[in-house]
């Protein structure tokens, strides 16, 4: 009888690990598929003639004319450069720039809009931060709710217009980011929350004069005459020269260079994307009794910790030797947040969670009772591909 049951108990754990292989083989296979449909959609993207290109970033508008009868219009809108980022998908994009301080992100512009497009970019060395408008082009949607649920809810709807939900009428992003350098028709930035190729609408330097909120009882400073030459904004000068030259490097989780303020890098930040806002209260003059936000935004949210197995880590030193502390450092500031949906965590709480970070794949374990977020495994792009 002992025999027969230790037979089964072994049995048992070989089921397990074949179920656990094939659960990592699904992963692996899931990531390759990615990687082809993204080569597809590129390949597709170089082939459009330039008529179809402008059509991937129309925005279509019920508009109400003179004679008081509606009519369909477009607006279109030709992007004015491109976004590279280290995601080359969605999943476990974060959320807001602020989450991951330390990646870099490039603008190219297209050469196509500006034949010398560095005179376009001449002045925006003098200003320290940026607002990028942006088309979500992964966003693939027939409709459009007029509700959203924030994953802060947890199934809870709101209006769409009350959430920063990718899911609109018109799918345009806007990020604030910090400028690290420019170059030619490149701009580094700091602070990435937007997808591999993502199309650039517009470019406009942050002015403080024009976009922080002001008391009625304060006294808006100068934004034009001899009295704003004088005012202090705290805003150094940029370096607009770079190492690399036109080549862009090979790791964008990586700082270009060491930044003295990077824990100001984003001193106002964007909301996520689905609406799962994160509010920090800035010290400033501002009178907060004049700027509110929902009480759903404020309420506190508790992050995860991120652990390593002995494996993982040794795994990753392996992988990307000197880059490997950053590269941690990176993975701890994305996962603390819980880039899952809502879906996921509903329906899959228990089960294995898998993103691409660059050329690693990193497999991690939610639990949700000791907020413990738990790197268990991680691979490289060759490992999946064979």
């Amino acid at each position: 009888m002992t025999e027969n049951i230790e037979f089964y108990q072994n049995q048992i754990a070989l089921a397990r690990t074949e179920i656990k292989n094939l659960r990592q083989r699904i992963s692996a296979l899931k990531h390759e598929h990615q990687k082809e449909i993204s080569h597809i959609k590129s390949t597709l993207s170089s082939l459009r003639c330039s008529k179809c290109a402008e059509e991937a970033t129309t925005v279509v508008n019920n508009d109400t004319r003179d004679g008081g009868t509606s009519t369909d219009s477009q607006i279109k809108y030709k992007p004015i450069g491109y976004i590279e980022t280290s995601f080359n998908n969605k999943r476990g994009v974060p959320r807001q720039t602020s989450v991951m301080t330390n990646s870099v992100g490039v603008i190219t512009i297209d050469t196509n809009v500006f034949t010398n497009p560095e005179h376009a970019l001449s002045g925006l060395e003098e200003f320290s931060h940026i607002w990028i408008i942006y088309h979500f082009h992964m966003t693939e949607s027939n409709s459009t709710p007029a509700k959203v649920s924030p994953p802060r809810l947890v199934g809870e709807k709101k209006g769409v217009f009350s959430t920063r939900s990718p899911h609109r009428p018109c799918p345009i992003g806007l990020s604030l980011v910090k400028i690290h350098s420019i170059q030619g028709n490149k701009i580094h930035f700091y602070g990435v929350d937007m997808v591999n190729g993502t199309p650039v609408l517009d470019i406009k330097p942050y002015i403080p004069q024009y976009d922080y909120p002001i008391s009625e009882a304060q006294e808006r400073p100068p934004t034009e005459g001899i009295d704003l030459a004088g005012l202090n904004l705290n805003v150094s000068s940029l370096n607009v020269t770079t190492e690399y030259g036109d080549e862009l490097p090979g790791d964008l989780l990586t700082p270009l260079t060491p930044s003295e303020n990077l824990d100001d890098v984003l001193s106002i930040q964007r909301g996520e994307p689905d609406g799962q806002e994160r509010y920090t209260a800035q010290a400033s003059n501002l009178n907060q009794a004049d700027v509110r936000v929902a009480s759903w935004i404020t309420n506190t949210r508790n992050r995860y910790q991120v652990a390593f197995t002995d494996e993982a880590l040794m795994r990753i030193e392996n992988l990307i030797g000197s880059r490997a502390d950053s590269f941690k450092a990176n993975i701890e500031s994305l996962l603390s947040e819980d880039p899952r949906s809502v879906y996921v965590k509903t329906k899959y709480k228990d089960h294995e969670y898998n993103c691409v970070l660059e050329d690693l794949s990193i497999t991690c374990v939610f639990d949700e009772t000791t907020s413990v977020c738990t790197i268990i495994a991680v691979k490289s792009a060759d490992e999946l591909q064979n």
